[in-house]
């Protein structure tokens, strides 16, 4: 290699170092869901967790709604903590501007050999600066 690569490669390497370092969380929020797997129809309009009612083998999906408050923009990262083999996500990562509001779309498919019963898991919702 001559020399004026190498220093290129250092340069990239440091500059890639300095924008992921700069790109810190400044909060984090847990979602609790809870997934009722049933044989029968039901819905559920509580508000204070992220309910869902489905048969096995079948799905459900809720829309919730984000807002940006803060005076920048953020970028938005979306994980299921739990049953991520459950949990479809419409967007996983997106930034939102200021004062921006999007819907997230969060639909839940469990296995057709789900036994009945409820299950837990939780929505990681991390905020970070651009």
């Amino acid at each position: 290699m001559n020399k004026k690569l190498i220093i290129i490669l250092v340069f990239i390497l440091f500059i890639s170092f300095i924008f992921y370092n700069n790109i810190k969380t400044i909060q984090q929020y847990e979602i609790p869901i809870v997934i009722k797997v049933t044989k029968n129809i039901g819905i559920i309009v509580d508000t204070d967790k992220l309910y869902y009612a489905a048969n096995p083998g079948g799905y459900a999906t809720r829309t919730i709604l984000l807002q940006n408050q803060y005076p920048k923009s953020v970028i938005i990262e979306l994980k299921p903590k739990e049953l991520s083999n459950w949990i479809i996500l419409q967007n996983e990562k997106f930034i939102l501007r200021y004062n921006e509001t999007r819907k997230v779309e969060i639909t839940i498919n469990p296995p057709s050999s789900t036994k009945v019963g409820e299950y837990n898991s939780t929505l990681i919702v991390n905020i970070k600066s651009t």
